[in-house]
């Protein structure tokens, strides 16, 4: 970008996530770069970040991480069902409804249920 994000001594935020074709950077929530996986190398199999230089980590979050297309993730869909509501008779208490999304940008379909 048009700023340069990086001055001695002054801290900044970057963000590293994985998309759907390879990694992307953020610096203080500006988009500032991206590049493609390497050949054959899955987001999953990723199990560690090394950084060099005159760089002094303050902290590090790991979250959303990607999971494997090939996981079954089906076999406790049954499980976290809630039971039918009837449709002939008026529910007698109130009923609450909660629905969420998440996702971190990868595998969108597989993180979309709650």
């Amino acid at each position: 970008s048009n700023v340069y994000h990086f001055l001695d001594g002054s801290p900044f935020s970057a963000t590293i996530w994985s998309g759907n074709v390879g990694f992307h950077v953020s610096v203080n929530g500006r988009h500032e770069t991206s590049f493609a996986y390497r050949e054959r190398l899955e987001p999953w199999l990723v199990d560690k970040v090394r950084w060099r230089g005159g760089l002094s980590i303050l902290s590090v979050l790991a979250k959303g991480l990607p999971v494997n297309e090939e996981v079954e993730l089906a076999k406790d869909a049954q499980r976290l069902k809630a039971v039918p509501i009837p449709k002939n008779k008026k529910p007698r208490r109130l009923l609450l409804l909660l629905i969420g999304v998440f996702s971190s940008g990868n595998n969108f379909a597989r993180r979309s249920a709650l």
